[in-house]
């Protein structure tokens, strides 16, 4: 009788182990794939930051060449996405920029407020995802 009870010992020892050896598999397989993600977001992020930025500076370029003649709606297309930009007169010559940078369906909105008299940048912010 004491063999057939070493034997389930032995048998309940080897479950035990192969159910941790599986949590433990699992867990890192979880944690990997989590991972990957994170990357993933942060180079879509990193990719949406310049694109954003060169929007941004194409803009500056625009009104610094066109002035007010660049007041409006305009879509800029780059390798890595597309921007739309939209000028607005506030007073004077004083603009609103906002500009929503497109990725892969992730989105970086940034404001900029320009005086085109003076090309100078009162204000550049990132305000959204």
């Amino acid at each position: 009788m004491k063999i057939h009870q070493r034997g389930y010992a032995a048998l309940i020892s080897v479950v035990m182990v192969m159910l941790t050896v599986t949590a433990v598999g699992l867990t890192m397989t979880v944690m990997s794939a989590d991972s990957l993600l994170s990357t993933m977001r942060f180079d879509q992020g990193t990719t949406l930051t310049y694109l954003a930025d060169s929007c941004a500076h194409d803009t500056l370029l625009h009104l610094r060449d066109d002035g007010l003649g660049y007041v409006g709606t305009h879509t800029i297309t780059l390798s890595d996405g597309s921007c739309m930009v939209e000028v607005i007169n506030t007073s004077g010559s004083i603009v609103a920029v906002e500009i929503d940078a497109e990725h892969d369906d992730y989105h970086r909105l940034v404001e900029q407020t320009v005086d085109v008299s003076t090309d100078t940048v009162l204000l550049w912010q990132e305000v959204g995802d």
